[in-house]
C-alpha cells in the first residue's frame, strides 16, 4: 500500500467530515498512525522515482498513480509485490516478483 495513500484518505475524512462524524474520524486516523508504526515502511528511492518516470512514460494515464508508485518502489528494491490485483501490476512487474496470497 502506499502510506499517503492511506493517510490522505482518513486525514479528508477528519477535514471534511461532518461535526457528528469527526470524534471517528480522528480516531480512525490515530488507529492508521499506529497501526502503520507496525510496519517497516519502504522509502520512494531515487531509483523508484527513475522506475517510475519510465512507468509513466510507457503506460502514460492508463494506470492509476498508486499502482505505478508500488511498482517503482517494488522494481527499486528488488521486492516482492503482493497483491489480490495481479492484473493491475502484470504489465508493471515481472511475474517472479508478483503474489496473491488470497488465493490457491
Amino acid at each position: 500500500m502506499v502510506v499517503a495513500e492511506v493517510l490522505r484518505g482518513r486525514a479528508e475524512f477528519a477535514l471534511k467530515g461532518e461535526p457528528d462524524r469527526l470524534v471517528n474520524a480522528y480516531h480512525y486516523l490515530a488507529l492508521t498512525i499506529e497501526s502503520l508504526g507496525r510496519f517497516r515502511i519502504e522509502p520512494f528511492s531515487v531509483a523508484a522515482a527513475q522506475h517510475m518516470e519510465e512507468l509513466k512514460r510507457k503506460h502514460q494515464s492508463r494506470k492509476r498513480y498508486a499502482d505505478l508508485q508500488l511498482a517503482a518502489i517494488t522494481l527499486a528494491g528488488g521486492h516482492c509485490l503482493v497483491t489480490r490485483n495481479l492484473k493491475h501490476f502484470k504489465d508493471l512487474v515481472p511475474a517472479s516478483q508478483l503474489e496473491n496470497w488470497m488465493e490457491d
